[in-house]
């Protein structure tokens, strides 16, 4: 038979508010090492959200380097069109009239393409008729072009110009591929892909320093709020010891033993276990979310603005189901 004035151990605080202010105030001698385990498990918080994206970054940076750099390949064929326009090509004539190694009928040819082209206004037209005159007309119109210092000379432009007429012809991915490994070694050696080992070294080190300065704060958080936790915990059971040894026995009598001891034991293991975990995870859960809605944001805020919007109609909804169904079983009782 329990004992008469037993106290219910689920029954809710009745000051909760209370209870807390009071737990703050018995904390006061390890304000500053909770203040500062907060703090480093904030900063690890966010070096953990920070470091997915440099790996992202570090990932970009080999992706672009197993390419080709197209920017100077754009450049080069830029370069080398512009050899062809009108005012180039009417500047070469004299030069390939009085040129004797050039024979009569490709200079024939010339001149007709050269008016096919002035009367043609398809640009890829243009370039049919530009690709049908000879080699010994072609090499005549182009100038040395120079890229990063290196020097590419007409015959290896011309060697490009004919690579990237069978590349319209054949249009295929694969085959383009092929034929970027045919250009010439001076035009090669520009477009080639290069990884940029340099920026790949500065973000290994740096996503190192990351990670182990995220491990170090959650290593030095964890070992402070045990610390803290244990040794509060050591000095509430010595003041309820103290406190038990103080009570009069008729207090005994209306407490079951089961009760008292749970005071000593649960209780207070419960409180040790919620400051060693809970406040932390709190602070640390707390930052996760802020800082992912903030990353979202920069990456692309119309889908981070899409995924919190969804999510937010899916709560309504699932809430406004729970309360139709509460509404509705309480018609069908009454």
């Amino acid at each position: 038979m329990p004992r008469p004035g037993r106290s219910n151990v689920y029954e809710k605080s009745k000051d909760f508010f209370g209870s807390i202010k009071r737990l703050l105030s018995n904390l006061k001698s390890w304000r500053i090492i909770i203040i500062v385990a907060l703090f480093l498990a904030m900063f690890s918080a966010i070096l953990s959200l920070i470091a997915p994206n440099k790996l992202s970054d570090f990932t970009d940076i080999i992706t672009k380097g197993l390419a080709i750099k197209t920017d100077k390949l754009s450049y080069l064929s830029e370069e080398i069109q512009n050899n062809f326009n009108e005012e180039n090509m009417k500047i070469k004539i004299s030069s390939i009239t009085n040129d004797q190694s050039i024979n009569e009928s490709d200079k024939e040819i010339f001149y007709n393409s050269l008016k096919k082209m002035q009367q043609e206004n398809d640009e890829k037209k243009k370039q049919v008729i530009l690709f049908s005159l000879s080699d010994s007309i072609l090499i005549h119109l182009l100038d040395t072009i120079k890229i990063d210092g290196k020097v590419i000379n007409e015959k290896d432009q011309l060697a490009m110009l004919r690579l990237s007429e069978k590349l319209d012809k054949e249009g295929k991915t694969e085959e383009s591929l092929k034929l970027v490994d045919e250009l010439p070694e001076s035009i090669y050696s520009i477009i080639k892909p290069e990884i940029n080992m340099k920026k790949i070294k500065d973000l290994a080190i740096l996503m190192i320093i990351i990670y182990i300065l995220s491990a170090l704060f959650s290593y030095i958080q964890n070992y402070a709020m045990t610390t803290v936790s244990n040794n509060f915990a050591r000095g509430l059971r010595s003041e309820i010891s103290s406190k038990i040894n103080k009570l009069p026995l008729k207090y005994f009598d209306s407490h079951e033993t089961g009760d008292i001891l749970s005071r000593v034991t649960n209780d207070i293991d419960t409180i040790a276990q919620n400051l060693n975990n809970s406040l932390a995870t709190l602070v640390t859960s707390f930052t996760l979310f802020i800082g992912s809605i903030i990353m979202m944001y920069v990456t692309n805020w119309i889908m981070a603005t899409t995924a919190i919007l969804s999510s937010l109609v899916g709560f309504v909804l699932m809430f406004l189901r729970k309360y139709e169904w509460i509404y509705r079983r309480n018609v069908f009782w009454t």
